[in-house]
């Protein structure tokens, strides 16, 4: 189906395409004679999506179904004009209003109040000339930019301004996609995906022709600016985070990495950009002034502050939408990984200069502020890798993927990470379909693909993607008993934890401890963890007696291995203490409950969910004990962890309140019966 499409019946769907601009034709008559079949190609090559529209309704349903983010460049014929306008003007989803009518006249009247409308007349030629002139300025300025705070908290009260690797996710997926090796699948697909895009498109097609024939890996960055239909595919990608379409593209944004980092800007340097944002975009932008962003998108940015700021003024944005210049100050120094050049390369002279920042840039915002004419000004400073919140992270980061050629193993992990759970899958059985059935890399991409069948709580096929793990373990590796062993231990939890089928986890469990004993390694500390596994099982069937001999066999293994105070005991000091609270044994299950406690304390913040659940747990013991005084000050104790930082409604949250509710209750009870000496009667 060609992009241009003829609605004229009562269904309105939001079409899937590429680009964030499209154009929308109120024209109401359907015949496709000469003429508007010329003007239609003459406007899909300003802008590939056209949708033509026979209703009014349906033309205002269809604005109003579209994304925020994307924008609709409106032509209304004539007879349609005043009432659509009227309709839909103030939608942030319209861009501009053009009006082809006869009579210019009538319509300049009623239109004066209406901002957004580029143009009147009863020339189509002249729509034709104002919308190209005004897409140039609208692919500057209202293309949206992916902005992305890397604080760990959004919420303002947090005082932590730590950042932790979940923050820059995105960074280090586009790390992995730009070493991953392009294949001829993959190259097929790019053009496949295009060519569907702009089908029926010739100025495109004829584009795209000359890409697949003329580019060459040294000319990316003329493409992207000078040739902009993989500019305008990428950058709604970027703002969708359309892993599919990045992933296709990958080969040329490395191109214009490696371009980029070849012409490095060499000194510092202030830029603008004029940008349209909506106002809750900005308001939340408001909370991360002094800390840092990343721009998950190309940025382009100008040392022209004139010529910027009159781009911006002429857009006329809706009542939400506020128009934003930002003010960048770039220093290449020595530790800029991400890099940004002059994309005028052969410019020596000493006037503008357009500077292009590779995806992933990451800024400090320093102040968000008003000038005097109202517009919002957004000061940013580029960063690199020395800065004190990022340094250790992309340490870890380098040391965890390494620097080398990588694969679609890596990138699975990182969309898991991201919690793209369908995708990882998605692209591990895309992996899984390339390699040989003897390929060493199966080694590690079946237990991959058990892991995220678990993610998706589809534990058969979990089960399955595990046994065909230990299947090629045996084989290749039968002398591997820590490989071997975890993976039993694994596939015995899923039996225990998600199947509920204790029996088959038991057996599983024993099979890695009877591997590592024919290797003899009795104490190995992995030992431990399957021995806990093992009587968290029997802990279940109610059988404390032998839970608390597999916890304290897991103890002496870890006593063999560990130092006193690390955290591993503190789970087989709790393990201990519920087999003994389970067996009656009170004053031995709160002896070891302490124990873990001692230990969390010096471990965790105070405020540790970890230490609310050792809280809790011993004031469940001392409500065994009918010591209700007791029970309550640990209940206590417990909840003002929990309510820190856990949602009121929390299942937990509100069994702890119940507990204080019932312990309140019973001191009360006891305090009446003191008083007057009867015992009270439970109702009947």
């Amino acid at each position: 189906m060609e992009k241009t499409e003829q609605l004229n019946d009562e269904s309105v769907l939001h079409d899937d395409h590429l680009e964030t601009f499209s154009l929308l034709w109120m024209r109401g008559e359907i015949n496709k004679n000469e003429i508007n079949q010329n003007n239609e190609h003459k406007l899909r090559a300003i802008i590939n999506y056209l949708k033509i529209f026979e209703k009014i309704d349906q033309c205002q349903q269809y604005i109003q179904s579209m994304p925020k983010e994307d924008r609709s460049i409106l032509i209304v014929n004539d007879k349609f004009s005043r009432e659509l306008v009227e309709n839909i003007h103030n939608f942030c989803q319209v861009s501009s209003i053009y009006v082809y009518c006869s009579n210019e006249k009538k319509h300049k009247q009623w239109s004066k109040n209406f901002s957004k409308i580029r143009a009147i007349t009863n020339q189509f030629d002249d729509i034709l000339i104002q919308i190209e002139l005004d897409q140039k300025i609208r692919m500057k300025i209202e293309e949206p930019l992916s902005i992305k705070p890397l604080n760990v908290n959004d919420d303002i009260n947090i005082s932590t301004t730590k950042l932790d690797e979940s923050c820059i996710y995105f960074q280090i997926f586009i790390d992995i996609l730009l070493r991953i090796r392009s294949n001829e699948e993959d190259i097929n697909e790019f053009f496949y995906l295009c060519k569907k895009e702009y089908k029926g498109n010739k100025n495109h097609l004829a584009t795209l022709r000359e890409f697949e024939h003329n580019y060459s890996s040294n000319t990316a960055i003329q493409w992207f600016i000078h040739r902009p239909f993989l500019q305008k595919i990428l950058n709604k990608a970027f703002q969708l985070e359309n892993i599919d379409i990045i992933y296709l593209f990958r080969p040329f944004i490395r191109d214009i990495c490696y371009q980029l980092r070849y012409n490095q800007y060499p000194s510092s340097i202030k830029l603008y950009k004029g940008q349209l944002i909506s106002k809750n975009k900005l308001n939340y932008l408001k909370k991360f002034a002094g800390k840092l962003i990343s721009i998950n998108s190309f940025l382009l940015a100008s040392t022209n502050q004139e010529s910027v700021i009159n781009d911006l003024e002429e857009t006329t944005p809706s009542n939400p939408i506020q128009k934003v210049l930002f003010e960048i100050e770039a220093d290449p120094g020595e530790d800029i990984s991400i890099p940004f050049a002059d994309i005028n390369f052969d410019n020596d002279q000493n006037d503008e200069k357009n500077i292009l920042f590779m995806v992933g840039s990451i800024f400090r915002l320093i102040s968000i502020s008003y000038d005097k004419n109202k517009r919002c000004i957004i000061k940013l400073k580029l960063c690199n890798d020395n800065e004190p919140d990022l340094k250790q992270i992309f340490e870890n980061i380098r040391k965890e993927y390494g620097y080398g050629e990588t694969n679609l193993l890596a990138l699975g992990m990182i969309l898991r990470d991201m919690n793209k759970f369908y995708l990882a899958e998605k692209y591990l059985i895309r992996m899984l379909k390339q390699l040989p059935h003897n390929d060493p890399l199966l080694d590690a991409l079946y237990p991959s693909l058990g892991l995220l069948a678990k993610d998706k709580d589809d534990y058969d096929k979990c089960l399955y993607w595990y046994r065909k793990a230990l299947k090629i373990y045996m084989i290749t590796r039968p002398s591997d008993y820590l490989t071997i062993g975890d993976t039993y231990n694994t596939i015995g939890m899923i039996y225990h934890a998600n199947k509920c089928q204790y029996d088959k986890a038991l057996d599983y469990f024993s099979k890695a401890i009877l591997i590592f004993k024919q290797f003899d390694a009795e104490m190995d500390p992995m030992m431990a963890r399957f021995y806990d596994s093992i009587g968290a099982v029997q802990e279940e069937q109610r059988n404390y007696s032998q839970a608390l001999i597999s916890y304290q066999k897991s103890f002496n293994i870890k006593k063999k291995n560990l130092p006193n105070n690390h955290i591993d005991f503190s789970v087989s000091y709790k393990n201990i203490a519920a087999a003994n609270g389970y067996l009656g044994s009170y004053d031995t299950a709160l002896e070891f409950y302490k124990k873990a406690l001692d230990i969390q304390i010096k471990s965790f913040p105070l405020q540790h969910p970890a230490i609310a659940l050792t809280y809790a747990n011993m004031a469940a013991v001392y409500a065994a004990k009918n010591r209700s005084q007791q029970a309550l000050t640990y209940w206590h104790k417990a909840n003002d962890i929990l309510r820190n930082t856990l949602l009121p409604q929390d299942p937990l949250v509100r069994k702890i309140e119940d507990e204080i509710r019932l312990a309140s209750s019973k001191i009360t009870n006891n305090e009446s019966m003191k008083k007057t000496g009867k015992k009270r009667v439970a109702a009947t």
